[in-house]
């Protein structure tokens, strides 16, 4: 077995070599400080790119949620107010005789006659129920305009 004294043990060798140890440790300890802050930096730009991009996507889908809202809510007014109309032309003696004596002539009518540049005709069957325009949808403005051409079917 060896005895003799260690080199680090004893204190005049164990200043030296500390001293010599201590230049390389706050080396590394540079290294790996500029490699963490240059990787935490990289991350806190990837995560504010991330938080912008994502502020863009809720921004949008929020807008074009509120575009979807306002649209059904325009619709379900448009149907209220068919609805109402509906109900109105099914309480009215007067439509009711216009429905047994056949098709009268209506605004609706004269402006698409406008449109087309026709002229309305009564049906020569319009007594029997059976005349041809009968089976058409009747034509209604979409969109708040008096958008001629579109068929609404009931």
């Amino acid at each position: 077995m060896d005895f003799s004294p260690n080199p680090l043990a004893s204190m005049p060798t164990l200043l030296p070599a500390s001293l010599l140890l201590l230049p390389t440790l706050v080396a590394i300890w540079w290294q790996t400080r500029r490699c963490f802050d240059r990787r935490l930096s990289l991350l806190r730009r990837q995560f504010d790119a991330q938080r912008a991009a994502t502020s863009e996507f809720l921004q949008h889908a929020n807008s074009q949620i509120d575009l979807l809202q306002s649209e059904l809510a325009l619709a379900r007014r448009r149907e209220d107010i068919l609805r109402a109309r509906q109900a109105s032309k099914a309480h009215d003696p007067a439509s009711l005789r216009g429905k047994i004596s056949g098709p009268s002539i209506t605004l609706l009518s004269v402006l698409r006659e406008q449109a087309t540049g026709t002229s309305h005709k009564r049906s020569e069957t319009s007594g029997a129920g059976c005349a041809d325009n009968m089976h058409e949808a009747p034509m209604l403005p979409a969109h708040g305009s008096s958008n001629i051409g579109i068929r609404a079917h009931a």
